[in-house]
């Protein structure tokens, strides 16, 4: 609260404007204080709960915004994602209830445009049915425009970050990285699904049905960034890989059956067991009975592999890093494998996985 304070003093220029803030951060801060000493009282702190807590990031942040565009001559209203953000109530990993979201920005949003006026909102935060705030997820606020954008049928969802673009490497990892003009959906959501920091990895699913591009900019310098569309111009040099991605702390799980009965009962409980925990693969590569897969470090490793000792031998080999290659050249491409393999050559490889997607290969 100090910190919004003090950007309120050096951005707002109008004392009557600052001091409408400072009152309604006031009143949100006397909030929080109720919600964290109900914990301390409680002692235990729900899903639910953390959920109102993060929820107030975004909410002081863009009236602050809204606010700074009054005064820099822009005709911006501050939006309440509460009244158009209808999610269900997994809390943390809320998911958009589409049809209402997009009858909702029809109502609240929709006439405003109509009025020449710039909504200013939140990202990252949707609401219950009931009207409790709920999260979508850690970095989520790109996700959050792109259900606006696909709700409201837009051109264009643009999003600003503090990055040059997408990349074809980390540039933390590697120093002679190159920007990418153009990507296509696929290697868009691929590379951000398996560790690109610059994208959601559910950012790319609300517009892919509706083909809208994406324009990843960045906010600290003029550029013309990254466009991702449905697919690159074929007068496009095609690269057989546009970008390499990476995700640390992860964990292979192996699981052998006890005895060779049906194949069909032994992916049946394997799968079934995934399902039911909410645990999301990130990779997977499978034998005649075998089965091996990937799942990060947030995982309680103890209770799935009490669960699957149920139908198999279960290993796991913790500490793992994936390396991901993406790129539509790829396919049908002679002599890639030939050149990743020999890069690798010094590398004990855990698991290689290929073929379910023709552009990753991972």
């Amino acid at each position: 609260f100090e910190r919004h304070n003090s950007i309120i003093d050096n951005l707002i220029r109008s004392r009557a404007v600052a001091q409408e803030l400072e009152t309604i951060f006031y009143d949100h801060l006397t909030e929080i204080k109720a919600l964290v000493k109900g914990i301390a009282i409680l002692r235990e702190l729900t899903p639910r709960t953390m959920d109102a807590i993060c929820s107030y990031g975004e909410r002081l942040s863009s009236r602050i915004i809204a606010a700074g565009l009054q005064e820099a001559g822009v005709d911006s209203v501050w939006v309440d994602a509460k009244v158009f953000m209808a999610t269900d109530d997994n809390f943390g990993q809320a998911q958009p209830l589409m049809e209402m979201v997009t009858a909702n920005l029809e109502k609240e949003v929709r006439p405003l445009l109509g009025k020449g006026k710039t909504p200013v909102t939140q990202g990252f935060i949707g609401v219950t049915r009931s009207g409790a705030y709920t999260t979508m997820g850690r970095e989520s606020s790109d996700y959050s425009a792109s259900i606006i954008g696909a709700a409201m049928n837009a051109d264009r969802v643009q999003i600003w970050t503090d990055v040059d673009d997408i990349l074809t490497a980390d540039p933390r990892i590697v120093q002679t990285t190159k920007k990418l003009s153009r990507m296509s959906f696929e290697e868009a959501f691929e590379l951000s699904y398996f560790g690109a920091k610059v994208l959601h990895p559910a950012t790319m699913l609300p517009v892919i049905e509706k083909r809208i591009p994406v324009q990843i900019l960045n906010s600290k310098r003029n550029g013309t960034g990254t466009l991702v569309d449905v697919d690159p111009d074929a007068s496009q040099p095609k690269d057989v890989l546009k970008s390499v991605a990476y995700k640390k702390s992860l964990s292979v799980v192996t699981v052998s059956p006890h005895k060779r009965f049906s194949q069909y009962v032994f992916w049946e409980g394997i799968f079934s067991v995934l399902t039911q925990a909410g645990i999301a693969t990130g990779m997977m590569a499978t034998s005649e009975y075998s089965v091996a897969f990937t799942v990060e470090s947030k995982v309680d490793l103890n209770s799935l592999k009490h669960q699957l000792e149920e139908f198999g031998n279960v290993t796991v080999s913790s500490g793992k890093a994936s390396i991901c290659l993406v790129g539509k050249g790829m396919r049908g491409r002679s002599g890639v494998a030939e050149r990743i393999f020999r890069a690798l050559g010094d590398m004990r490889i855990h698991m290689v996985s290929y073929g379910a997607s023709e552009l990753n290969l991972t």
